[in-house]
């Protein structure tokens, strides 16, 4: 067996004003406030699509959820590039099905964004041509379990942001022992677009980054509290079963004070 290799993505939030974009759907605007936005979507692309087309061969992509923002209710639509979560759906299959990759798996995120009532990211899969969303994958590579899910909780103390997964995985290992679940060596999760890892020589838990860009929407900047994290990650599990996290991130350019 050789090195096997698994680019993780999640929280495209396509269709909102700083959700991941290729520039097909990126419009072009003369208005100053809408052409920085346009800049910043640009910005956040050629990031993006610099670093994964830098990685060489991929066996697969697993986006683990939320890759389109829908209709942004709690902000009226404001935030919103794209309202129609159909096009949404568009936008994110024309950004994965762009990553030259064998495999492409789908997990489903949180309802507020992909449909409390339909399943978007159903969409997205039929336009690709993948497998159906799953809400929790279990995928075996070279010998080692990786468990995918999307949400998990969060928390606004630098100190606590992994107990909740770290709670997950004791969960997981106490259904496993029951025999009803398989355990996993690597569990990853998403939601909180911050990144983080944890773990011992027998097993790994990782909270992926976000590919929504942040500094802008109104969540962000005026209720919450902590850093976020802009990037992804990816694992290479050698044919001895042996896993390397790896990741990239991007560090948004310094904002200055105002003057007075």
């Amino acid at each position: 067996m050789a090195t096997k290799r698994i680019l993780v993505l999640s929280d495209m939030h396509c269709g909102h004003a700083v959700g991941l974009t290729h520039p097909e759907d990126n419009p072009k605007y003369d208005e100053v406030e809408k052409k920085i936005l346009t800049e910043y979507r640009d910005y956040l692309w050629d990031w993006f699509w610099g670093k994964v087309t830098s990685l060489g061969k991929i066996d697969c992509v697993v986006h683990n959820g939320d890759a389109i923002d829908g209709k942004g209710e709690k902000s009226g639509g404001t935030e919103q590039l794209e309202m129609d979560r159909n096009l949404q759906s568009g936008m994110a299959a024309n950004i994965l099905s762009r990553i030259r990759t064998k495999e492409i798996r789908l997990i489903y995120g949180t309802g507020y964004h992909t449909g409390t009532l339909e399943d978007y990211e159903d969409v997205v899969a039929n336009k690709l041509g993948c497998p159906k969303p799953s809400g929790t994958l279990d995928l075996e590579v070279n010998g080692k379990v990786f468990n995918f899910k999307h949400k998990v909780g969060g928390s606004q103390i630098p100190h606590g942001r992994m107990t909740a997964q770290l709670r997950d995985k004791m969960w997981a290992t106490l259904w496993a022992k029951r025999g009803e679940y398989p355990d996993c060596d690597v569990q990853v999760r998403s939601h909180n677009h911050y990144f983080k890892y944890g773990g011992d020589a027998d097993e790994m838990v990782v909270a992926t980054p976000s590919l929504q860009g942040y500094g802008w929407n109104k969540y962000g900047t005026r209720i919450m509290s902590g850093t976020v994290d802009y990037g992804f990650v990816y694992f290479d599990i050698t044919s001895k079963g042996e896993v390397a996290l790896k990741w990239e991130i991007l560090r948004m350019p310094y904002q200055a004070p105002v003057k007075l």
